[in-house]
């Protein structure tokens, strides 16, 4: 089961292996009204390609000409789609018109597409250690910031201050700002497992994970972006579905992602038991509660060797949770409500052999 998934992984995140550092790729991008999923997918034909899926409807169709791709962005306006592609010279960034459906490269450097600026005027991307900002839709580079050595870790989530240049992104389990074309640490402890941004773009909220989560699960914390004082929130040491018991607990916590409103979170858990390992999801409340499984689904086995090999993202609305993962041979895009309920399956996948 694990060489299956990280088969899947090598075939997802394609675009990683062209050395072009640090990455924000996933395999979903919600598009802004929250109708619709584009997801790196593997083909039959050994690949992956971008799949866009209408949640009304249930239909995918692929994005036509783009294969070996990953990372992608919906734009907030809907009318582009970022995402990195293997190419000749490495991997490369490029940008998929929704309405004219063609696809271009921005930039000549091997990189990949980190998040677009709210307007959809500006993408951010990184190329060996930089994070260049493109003035869209021409894609020239406005201005670059050189990466610190401590995060030239793999970035694995961006979020824009609305109103402002200064991006936020996590890397090497910290949060960072770029100010000014200056990138700089927000937290310093290493083991934040996601974050976001609140509405108004007054604080940053984040998750830290607990060291045994069996006792301590994680711990929730807020800080305002113009005083910079962090606070830890109200969390509970025990989540009634997820570690009452220390026996039944779970191993490690993986990653959190936060609705949009940042009332709400999911969280990755895995489990080490005896010679299996599984992942679980969870959603909660913020403050610990209202938690249960969302996935793997209801109607799958207690036991079912489930592995995330993509991530889980709530939509723009905080409507729907999607997550990308694996049970036993087959890959699925699952799609809940934030709370878990109403569950839906929308694409699946034999794993690669």
């Amino acid at each position: 089961m694990k060489r299956q998934v990280m088969l899947l992984i090598e075939i997802v995140f394609a675009a990683l292996v062209g050395g072009c550092g640090p990455s924000s790729c996933g395999v979903i991008g919600w598009s802004p009204d929250g109708r619709k999923i584009v997801t790196a997918w593997p083909s039959s034909k050994g690949s992956s390609v971008l799949r866009v899926v209408d949640l009304q409807t249930g239909r995918s169709s692929a994005l036509r000409g783009v294969r070996q791709a990953s990372c992608p962005l919906w734009s907030p306006d809907g009318r582009s789609i970022a995402y990195a592609r293997q190419t000749g010279d490495g991997v490369g960034v490029f940008v998929h018109d929704t309405v004219a459906n063609r696809s271009r490269r921005i930039g000549t450097l091997p990189a990949v597409p980190v998040v677009w600026r709210e307007d959809s005027a500006r993408l951010l991307t990184v190329a060996d250690g930089v994070a260049v900002c493109h003035s869209m839709p021409d894609g020239a580079p406005t201005w670059e910031a050189r990466l610190p050595d401590q995060a030239q870790a793999p970035i694995t989530q961006g979020a824009w201050i609305a109103d402002t240049d200064i991006v936020a992104f996590l890397a090497g389990n910290d949060v960072w700002l770029i100010e000014g074309a200056e990138a700089a640490k927000l937290t310093t402890t290493g083991d934040v497992i996601g974050f976001a941004v609140m509405p108004g773009a007054r604080e940053i909220i984040w998750a830290r994970a607990g060291r045994n989560p069996r006792y301590i699960l994680l711990s929730v914390y807020a800080m305002s972006l113009k005083e910079r004082h962090a606070r830890r929130l109200a969390f509970p040491k025990r989540v009634m579905a997820v570690n009452p018991n220390p026996r039944t607990g779970p191993d490690a916590v993986g990653r959190a992602a936060f609705a949009p409103d940042g009332k709400r979170m999911a969280v990755t858990c895995l489990y080490q038991r005896s010679k299996r390992s599984f992942v679980r999801v969870f959603t909660m409340t913020v403050d610990g509660r209202d938690a249960r499984q969302a996935w793997p689904p209801a109607n799958a086995a207690q036991d079912a060797e489930a592995e995330l090999f993509g991530e889980f993202m709530f939509s723009p609305d905080g409507s729907r949770l999607a997550i990308a993962g694996a049970i036993g041979k087959q890959a699925q895009l699952h799609v809940c409500k934030p709370d878990g309920t109403g569950g839906k399956t929308l694409l699946t996948a034999p794993l690669p052999k």
